[in-house]
């Protein structure tokens, strides 16, 4: 055979990925012919595709909230590497040039609850720590004394800052309260048993390690015996004066506790034992069934990750809905968090696409990948080889061609650099304008479809599209070999709104302090995730005379109400704009310089709509400035997100294990050791399918696949030992 072709079917995070891991050797090209991504429509970054609106002064249109987190270790290295490597030419196209301007920490968040009948805030820190992810040393699997470490230390902060030594146990307490030395000795104890836990060395055999664990568990369990005689008063001291931030130092300390007490019980701190045994269960009541508060249970605290990761069933986030979230995920995230490197979050400078797409897609280019833009893939066909199963077609529809002679480049140029366009860059493509969604894949498929066929047009497929395209493309047979994958794989739609406002948000009483920003995950429903992005505003390019000064982002989970197609898209824009509107009603709680004087007697929190920035000329007036806001149903197969319910992990294939001897999978569904809908996720995914075809990079340098889940590891030994690892024989 020929050097192979390899085609990767989507340009999200996991399809780069798995571009940039196959040709992380320099002399790639001396082992495939070529490697093609695949896109439907005009752009790339799937879920973080961006779009800019040169009709609104270029401004930033996103799907929803993005970030970093401190343990995103794969998309940090990868990332770093992709600055490193770009040419002067293709660094004068990007708003940022380096990493350390491009992705901005925080630690900070708002945590929102609902006391006495009141909304309420309070701004605290979440885990971080010295230096910055890019540059630390490998994460690999951090002992179970680390992990211990880090709970530790995360209890005796209760989401303060500064040095430890200088914390105390007053946040627990009202002053004279009779909990107070309650609060000082489980204060000092955790202190003690900080102290012990660095002291021990794990550099011994395996049962002396085990023995210290034990014996070192043994100390904690002692020391926290008498905390149930400190929350359940400390809980209503806080409730009955409205004292936010006691509560939510409250719930930390009773969370970042349970977690702990539940990994000693649950015997999770020992090497032998897998958080994928605990993926039935899920995470709330896994923290109940440890002895979990209810004010813990409800509060922001445990609501915030799983807001984040939509963990809503069907959408669904209506009054009194309770998020569903795998207990296996949520403990893998929290205890990445806890033994992460830098501040929790990493915002990005400029927008999703052009702080991480844009630059992933030139160093791409510069390696002489090649990208098909307005390739619409309908029908993947399976045969039989001998014993083996293979895709042997892929159907696409080609949507638009580019001007002759001449390859579609999808960067356009607003004043100062390159950005995603909000629609195709027209004059660069043959014909005329059409009023087409070229991003519609539920649309009706065109005539104009042709098929590449394996050993002429492709070798390998990486699928790299959700999980809900199965049954919309795969033939007969990949749908019954991936039955379990469409059983144990739910999905939801998201929605997004992204408001601009005439006042800098902190002139209208945002706790903000320049330059910081910082997200908060436990806003009321739908909308529950916010930041707010007034920097941002200078990437984008409104004039001088007639610009906005402040923004807010939101977003969160959506439940369809209409069927899909054309029709709906209108109806669903709507929808959103409903949802932002009721949550403007209530950001005056949190913004009190953007009420209205005199308030509205109906809506107290309501904020003064005539706050919202429409341009010149567009003639909207109060509540009807939502129309001159960017709204954004994503509820389209090829946006579907993927949850990570209890016993969801039953339909995450490994990226080898497709049963498809030219197929691998990649993406944020697949079984990542993270196993939730987020950017890691999906960049692990796109490595883990680099290893599937050839066995490079080694596991051990795919970050946190195998943390705390020793049945990764076996898989994959099992994999190269079985030879279905590597796909292409050297």
């Amino acid at each position: 055979m020929s050097k192979p072709k390899i085609a990767i079917i989507g340009g999200g995070p996991a399809g780069l990925s798995a571009a940039f891991h196959l040709t992380n050797d320099d002399n790639w090209q001396d082992k495939f012919e070529s490697i093609t991504v695949y896109q439907l429509g005009w752009r790339l970054g799937g879920k973080g595709a961006t779009g800019r609106d040169p009709k609104m002064g270029y401004r930033i249109e996103e799907h929803g909230i993005h970030g970093f987190c401190n343990f995103y270790f794969n998309t940090w290295r990868m990332m770093e590497q992709v600055y490193a490597e770009l040419s002067a030419a293709d660094r004068l196209l990007l708003p940022v040039k380096t990493m350390k301007t491009a992705f901005l920490g925080s630690s900070l968040t708002l945590g929102v609850e609902h006391i006495n009948g009141k909304w309420s805030s309070s701004r605290s820190h979440l885990p971080h720590f010295p230096g910055v992810p890019w540059r630390s040393g490998p994460f690999g699997d951090p002992s179970p004394l680390a992990i211990g470490r880090g709970l530790l230390e995360q209890m005796l902060r209760r989401g303060r800052a500064g040095p430890i030594d200088e914390l105390d146990e007053n946040d627990l307490v009202a002053p004279g309260d009779k909990t107070a030395a309650t609060a000082r000795t489980i204060h000092q104890g955790i202190e003690a048993a900080l102290r012990s836990a660095v002291e021990l060395s794990v550099d011994s055999p395996l049962a002396a390690v085990e023995a210290l664990i034990l014996a070192w568990t043994g100390l904690v369990q002692q020391i926290l015996a008498p905390l149930g005689d400190l929350l359940a008063p400390a809980f209503e001291t806080a409730t009955r004066s409205g004292d936010l931030a006691a509560f939510s130092a409250t719930t930390a300390l009773d969370l970042y506790t349970t977690v702990l007490r539940g990994l000693i019980a649950d015997g999770l701190l020992f090497p032998d034992r897998d958080l994928d045994d605990f993926d039935h269960e899920d995470y709330r009541a896994w923290l109940g069934r440890h002895h979990a508060s209810q004010a813990t249970l409800d509060s922001a605290a445990v609501k915030s990750v799983a807001n984040m990761l939509f963990a809503y069933p069907h959408g669904d986030a209506s009054a009194g809905a309770k998020p569903a979230l795998s207990a296996a995920s949520w403990l893998g995230w929290l205890l990445r968090s806890v033994t992460g490197c830098g501040e929790y979050f990493y915002l990005m400078a400029a927008g999703t696409g052009e702080t991480s797409i844009l630059p992933l897609y030139l160093a791409l280019k510069a390696r002489r990948v090649d990208f098909e833009f307005f390739h619409r893939l309908t029908a993947v066909g399976s045969a039989l080889d001998g014993s083996e199963r293979v895709v042997q077609t892929l159907t696409f529809e080609k949507q638009a061609e580019a001007c002759p002679g001449t390859n579609y480049d999808p960067v356009a140029r607003s004043a100062n650099f390159g950005v995603w366009p909000n629609e195709p860059i027209w004059e660069r493509l043959a014909g005329s304008k059409s009023a087409r969604d070229f991003e519609a894949w539920e649309d009706p498929i065109r005539a104009n479809t042709f098929d590449l066929t394996r050993g002429t047009g492709f070798h390998y497929v990486v699928w790299a599209i959700p999980p809900s395209m199965i049954p919309l493309v795969g033939d007969a047979m990949l749908q019954q070999r991936w039955l379990r994958v469409t059983q144990h794989t739910s999905v939801t739609a998201t929605q997004a709104a992204q408001i601009w406002l005439t006042k800098d948000t902190k002139e209208l009483g945002w706790p903000r302090t320049d330059p910081e920003r910082y997200a908060s995950a436990s806003f009321p429903n739908p909308l529950n995730g916010m930041v707010g992005f007034d920097d941002l505003i200078r990437f984008e390019g409104w004039p001088a005379a007639d610009r906005p000064h402040g923004l807010f982002y939101l977003c969160g989970p959506l439940a369809p109400k209409h069927p899909p197609g054309e029709a709906s898209r209108p109806l669903e824009r709507e929808d959103v704009r409903t949802a932002a509107l009721e949550t403007l009603r209530l950001l005056g709680h949190f913004l009190p310089g953007a009420r209205p004087r005199p308030p509205d007697a109906s809506h107290p929190g309501q904020i003064d709509f005539a706050l919202l920035f429409s341009p010149a000329g567009s003639g909207h007036v109060g509540k009807q400035r939502i129309l001159d806001q960017y709204v954004r149903a994503n509820t389209r197969p090829t946006e579907a997100y993927v949850q990570a319910q209890a016993g969801s992990a039953r339909g995450r294939l490994d990226a080898w294990d497709t049963d498809y001897a030219n197929l691998v999978v990649a993406g944020d569904w697949i079984y990542t050791g993270i196993n939730v809908g987020a950017f890691e996720s999906a960049v692990t995914g796109g490595k883990l399918a680099a290893f599937a075809l050839t066995g490079s990079p080694a596991i051990d340098a795919i970050e946190g696949y195998t943390f705390r889940h020793p049945g990764a590891a076996t898989r994959a030994a099992d994999a190269l030992r079985s030879g279905r690892v590597p796909r292409i024989r050297p």
